[in-house]
């Protein structure tokens, strides 16, 4: 292995960034779990559910756009915080007995969510309702995300959900499923860390988890705790880069050389 002149400070600060995350987890493990602060978007499911068993109108619920495999696997981290969340959604649903829709974009997700389901009503104590008051739709991409929220419009013109709610990573169809959301009436929460989809979601929803919001959210509703002490710990690691460029502006405006103490 060859140390590369200008490279070695970034590694350090890498392999510290890692154990500080790893002390953090191991800490949430055997010591105590962290507290993440509220977020509204999440404290507001309840009552959409709530809203949605009122008026005896259906949840509808998607993880986003984005597979686990090909050219949108980057953003598998976002699917899987969504799942986290439809964990506690479907407990929500099969508690007050609402009917949950979930669509798909992909096919390699259903066995995911039905598993899922069946968990949560199972949990529940009302395993059987899984087949009655659930269904997966799947509206699978082609070349382009349109089949999907087509698919999407159409359920909502059909059903008239009382619950948007949408977490996960999205693209063009953010905003058109968003805005007939709106059309239909439905309380709506959304979440992504695709940040050019995140001001549509701001403008057309009532709640929006914003960016790294939806993995504290698929942490704080599992209750995971090495998710929640490496949340914890990435943020201690945001605050030491955040000094260190804090400290070099005023090292650089001060006339000492910041960056050429930092090129080892």
């Amino acid at each position: 292995m060859q140390l590369i002149a200008g490279r070695i400070f970034g590694a350090v600060f890498l392999l510290i960034s890692f154990l500080i995350i790893y002390l953090y987890m191991t800490k949430a493990v055997k010591v105590s779990v962290p507290k993440i602060r509220t977020m509204a978007g999440l404290e507001a499911i309840p009552e959409s559910i709530g809203r949605a068993a009122e008026t005896g109108r259906p949840v509808h619920y998607t993880p986003g756009t984005a597979g686990f495999s090909g050219a949108t696997a980057g953003f598998a981290a976002q699917t899987f915080a969504g799942l986290s969340v439809l964990t506690y959604v479907s407990r929500l649903t099969a508690k007050y007995k609402v009917p949950l829709y979930v669509t798909l974009a992909y096919g390699e997700h259903i066995p995911l969510v039905e598993s899922i389901l069946r968990e949560s009503y199972t949990f529940e104590g009302r395993p059987e309702a899984v087949a009655t008051e659930t269904k997966i739709l799947y509206f699978p991409i082609a070349t382009s995300n349109a089949p999907y929220a087509s698919g999407v419009l159409g359920l909502f013109e059909r059903v008239k959900p009382a619950s948007n709610i949408m977490i996960g990573p999205f693209y063009f169809e953010a905003l058109a499923i968003a805005e007939q959301g709106f059309i239909e009436g439905a309380m709506q929460i959304a979440g992504t860390a695709m940040t050019y989809q995140i001001p549509f979601f701001v403008v057309a929803c009532d709640y929006t988890l914003i960016g790294e919001e939806i993995f504290a959210a698929g942490a704080v509703v599992s209750q995971d705790k090495p998710l929640l002490g490496s949340i914890a710990g990435q943020d201690i690691v945001k605050i030491i880069t955040i000094l260190l460029l804090i400290g070099g502006f005023i090292l650089q405006n001060l006339g000492i050389d910041f960056l050429s103490i930092l090129k080892f």
